[in-house]
Parts: structure tokens; C-alpha cells; sequence
């Protein structure tokens, strides 16, 4: 992508790879499931106009390496953490969406002296709130149970990754057109290489680890300004009902025509609230 820059940096014990660009204070953008670095790309040039943004593959996905263990939002946060601090930075914004938001809240709760402002975006945050059933749309979230269970999802969904991912791109949209294929096409190929599939799953079956760790984290509530962002078609203000049991100084925002991929459906106005919410 122009303007930006293929990285890699080794820490704690994982080797991540990062796209890079731009100038000035820097921001973290921290991707979902089935996602990598790659669903920033429609929003990554005009932030870079402004800041130094850094979209890394979190660790098992894309082109960063594939441990075994480590994948509690904890863990993958101390990851983010070292390489920002190893390139330099000690002030960061960060955006985080899906599985990204679980790592991002860790990451701020972790080391709130090192985020200056959080934005998380289309998910919920592990042991923390009662947390809902189904999307505002009424889709049942029946799959991260299923994706916990050790061994069963990859088993059953390996070489049918096409299937697979459409079904959730086309439901947890606000219309089934609403994510182009080429953003399935991009989750095929990332989750079709070697590994891949078994570390995305790893995630929600590190979800339990998660969530005790957020019991702890959130006896400290967050003092530094949060971005809570919904799609109104999915989750629409629950993230931001959920932040304000961790945090202090909380704006929610629930975009309208858009589901779960607001990176997909709705990338100019995420942009617009995040050069407004980093600019202030």
C-alpha cells in the first residue's frame, strides 16, 4: 500500500509483522476475527495524513509468527506493549475491533500511563457485564462456543473457509451485500495458510483466561478518554454500556447502515469519529 511499509519485529517470543506509515503521534489499530492488519487499509491513509499509524497482525495471524500458547488478550497486549515501546513510543492511541478490543482494553488497563486515548470498536469485552445473546439484529452468537471447544472448529471448517466466513460476513453485516468479497477473499487466504485457522480459534478458547483477567484489571477503572463504537445493525451501544463499567470518560457511538465490519460497511464514518475523538 503506498505510503506504508512491511515491518517485523521479534518479542515477546513471537515474530510480528506490522504495516507502517505516516508521521506523528502514533496509533495502534488492532484487527478481528477473521481479519488481519489488512481491514485498516480503507481507513490507513487518511489517518497517516495526521499520525504514525501501526496496524500489526496480532500474534498466530497474518504474517506473524504462530506459538503455541499466549493468546489471552493479556498476553497478545504485552506483545503490542514491547513492540511499541521497541520502536520508540510512549504515548500511543489505540483501536481496537472484535478480538482487537479485548487486547486493547488489556493493553490500556495494563499500562494506562502509556495510552493516551482508547477506541474500541464491535465487540465485547470477556467477564465483564451480562453480555448479550444475540446482534440488535437478532443473530444468535451461537459461534464462540463452538470455536472453544479444543480441536472441533478447525476440524470442520478447514478447506471450507470460504463457507465458513461468508455465513458471518454476510449475517453480522446490515445487509447481506453489505462486505465486499474482496474482504472474504482476504480472510480466506490469511486463514487457509498453515496454522492460521487453529490460532484464530485460539482466541475465544483463551477466553475464559481473558475474562479472569479483566476481573482484575477492572478494580482499576480506566481514566484516560474512550471511543466506544457500535454497529447499530450488531452490537450498536452494548460496547459502549460495557466500557462504562471499566472506565470513566466514555463517548459511544453507534453507526447507522452498519453491522459487525464497520471497516467493511461504514470506513469514512469511523474515520470521521476517530480524527474527531484523536483530535480533540
Amino acid at each position: 500500500m503506498d505510503g506504508f511499509t512491511d515491518q517485523y519485529e521479534d518479542v515477546n517470543g513471537v515474530r510480528l509483522h506490522y504495516v507502517v506509515g505516516g508521521q506523528g503521534d502514533p496509533v495502534v489499530l488492532l484487527h478481528g476475527w477473521p481479519q488481519t492488519w489488512y481491514e485498516w487499509r480503507r481507513i490507513m491513509p487518511d489517518l497517516a495524513t495526521k499520525y504514525t499509524v501501526i496496524a500489526p497482525d496480532l500474534r498466530g495471524l497474518g504474517e506473524t509468527s504462530v506459538p503455541e500458547a499466549g493468546y489471552d488478550s493479556k498476553t497478545v497486549a504485552e506483545d503490542i506493549h514491547l513492540l511499541c515501546r521497541k520502536l520508540g513510543h510512549s504515548r500511543i492511541a489505540v483501536v481496537g475491533h472484535d478480538v482487537g478490543m479485548g487486547v486493547a482494553y488489556a493493553w490500556a488497563a495494563s499500562y494506562p500511563d502509556e495510552i493516551s486515548k482508547l477506541v474500541v470498536v464491535e465487540s465485547l469485552l470477556a467477564g465483564v457485564g451480562e453480555p448479550p445473546t444475540a446482534s440488535k439484529s437478532g443473530e444468535r452468537l451461537w459461534h464462540p462456543a463452538f470455536h472453544m471447544i479444543p480441536g472441533l472448529a478447525e476440524q470442520l471448517v478447514e478447506g471450507r473457509e470460504r463457507v465458513y466466513f461468508s455465513y458471518f460476513f454476510k449475517r453480522f453485516a446490515h445487509t447481506p451485500d453489505a462486505v465486499p468479497d474482496e474482504d472474504l477473499e482476504a480472510a480466506v487466504r490469511a486463514y487457509s495458510r498453515p496454522r492460521r485457522l487453529q490460532a484464530g480459534f485460539a482466541y475465544y478458547r483463551a477466553m475464559p483466561e481473558s475474562a479472569r483477567q479483566n476481573a482484575g484489571l477492572m478494580k482499576a477503572r480506566l481514566t484516560m478518554p474512550v471511543l466506544a463504537v457500535g454497529g447499530e445493525a450488531c452490537f450498536g451501544d452494548i460496547p459502549g454500556q460495557q466500557m462504562k463499567l471499566v472506565a470513566d470518560n466514555v463517548t459511544t457511538v453507534s453507526l447507522k447502515e452498519c453491522g459487525h465490519w464497520v471497516t467493511a460497511e461504514q470506513p469514512g464514518a469511523l474515520l470521521q469519529e476517530l480524527l474527531a475523538f484523536l483530535s480533540d
